[in-house]
């Protein structure tokens, strides 16, 4: 016969049974809001939905930190060809991202987490901490000019002699120019085809150009020669339809014409007057007439000119002009940064400012404010400008890192550096004690051209290893 259980026992057993059902109550509500992105935020003491930072080109061999404390990320188990990413679930506010990998630079930026979205962090180029250049020449230089391509370097050397300089094979080809010591040389310029230079040199009582072959038998032609009336040439451009024909401007007075030199037929044309500015890119050479009040494009495809657009509304005062693409353009004139063309359409992005540059894969212009050392962007996408950092100095000849959203440039202190696009993580390459220029050559390698001891030293710095 059971025993009577007692009345207290009753009343335990039931308030375990209902301490039980709160508790799993508690779980379960708790595995609902965190299967829905719920975090307790530990400062409120609130739950709050969180967000999603994505890290992408993310190794495993990286660590990242969360305001100073390593964090446990999710990487995505991807095949090695294959880029990986690693995502980390944080309540929403303002973090500071750094990632650390051995034998690199830290890489870090700012970083705002928002409520049910994904922030995501571009992909990270690692510097190395050593960055050892490999020179690559070093000799007597008087003009330099790289082929289009960047896989090729002419200059001339003592005057006499003109050196093109394969980065590759690092192989040379010296040709003699038929020209006497102490001529001036005042123009090297590439054809498209990586394999012809016109040369504008002082011949007296004019100037001649010298079109030269760089192929297995090396030709050197004098053209002056060949036409009954040849004018005094600044500079020269090759088109891309025909070598036989070149373009050439001649400054005369306060202004300059552009020509057209036809070197089969020997005949020289004048193709514009009253030029008083001009600017070449690939596909083309642009200018201002003065006289009409309108900019003008040569195709170097077509060989045809055209009028673009009429510029009474913005005059171009000290201009620099930049095609961007068939549907983007942009040009500064008097500090004055000015989008499209076209005055019905042309849109005044911002003034003071003194260089641009121009991102294919983020399709925006970022420019630099020299009296305000601020570096901005201007989206052609989203119509807006945005302030990304300031500078205690001024950049000078920004260009994009193709691929990455990095802009490598050189400042007053003859440093090469390399800062992201969103301003951040500004880092020195290298110090020099007179850079010349440079020029990225392809995914990792950046080029460079300085002066040290009388000599000009070309090295190659490999950003990625």
């Amino acid at each position: 016969m059971k025993k009577p259980v007692s009345l207290a026992r009753k009343i335990l057993r039931a308030i375990l049974y209902i301490i039980l059902f709160i508790v799993f109550c508690l779980i379960a509500v708790s595995l609902i809001y965190y299967a829905s992105g719920y975090r307790l935020d530990v400062k409120t003491r609130t739950l709050k939905k969180t967000g999603l930072l994505v890290i992408n080109n993310y190794t495993t061999d990286a660590q990242v930190l969360i305001d100073g404390k390593v964090a446990d990320v999710k990487t995505s188990n991807l095949p090695n060809f294959i880029p990986s990413s690693a995502s980390l679930v944080l309540i929403p506010g303002q973090y500071h991202l750094t990632i650390v990998k051995n034998g690199f630079l830290p890489y870090s930026e700012e970083v705002t987490i928002q409520p049910e979205l994904i922030t995501k962090v571009e992909p990270i180029v690692f510097i190395s901490q050593k960055l050892e250049p490999e020179r690559i020449l070093e000799d007597s230089i008087i003009n330099y000019a790289v082929s289009p391509s960047k896989r090729k370097m002419a200059y001339v050397r003592s005057q006499t002699e003109l050196v093109v300089f394969d980065f590759n094979s690092k192989g040379q080809q010296v040709i003699t120019l038929p020209i006497k010591p102490g001529v001036i040389i005042h123009e090297l310029t590439w054809n498209e085809d990586d394999r012809t230079l016109a040369l504008v040199v002082d011949a007296t009582p004019s100037r001649d150009v010298l079109v030269i072959s760089t192929d297995n038998t090396p030709t050197v032609r004098s053209i002056k020669n060949d036409f009954s009336f040849f004018p005094t040439i600044e500079k020269v451009f090759f088109t891309h339809s025909n070598n036989n024909m070149i373009y050439a401007i001649s400054h005369t007075g306060t202004s300059d014409t552009l020509f057209k030199l036809d070197t089969a037929n020997r005949t020289t044309t004048p193709v514009d007057q009253n030029i008083t500015w001009y600017s070449q890119d690939d596909s083309g050479i642009s200018y201002f007439v003065e006289n009409t009040k309108t900019y003008k494009k040569l195709s170097f495809d077509s060989d045809n000119t055209q009028v673009v657009t009429d510029a009474s509304i913005y005059p171009p005062t000290n201009l620099s002009l930049q095609y961007f693409d068939k549907n983007n353009s942009a040009y500064i004139a008097a500090g004055n940064l000015v989008t499209d063309l076209n005055p019905t359409r042309a849109y005044s992005v911002d003034t003071d400012v003194t260089t641009v540059t121009y991102s294919a894969k983020y399709n925006a212009l970022y420019y630099f404010k020299e009296a305000s050392g601020e570096l901005w962007q201007y989206s052609f996408d989203k119509k807006e400008k945005k302030l990304l950092t300031h500078f205690n100095q001024a950049i000078q000849n920004p260009e994009m890192y193709d691929g990455t959203p990095y802009i490598v440039y050189r400042n007053r202190n003859n440093q090469l550096k390399m800062i992201k696009n969103n301003g951040t993580n500004d880092t020195v390459i290298a110090n020099f004690d007179d850079l010349s220029g440079f020029f990225i050559a392809d995914d990792n390698t950046v080029v460079t051209i300085s002066n040290t001891k009388g000599k000009t030293v070309v090295e190659r710095f490999t950003l990625l290893p």
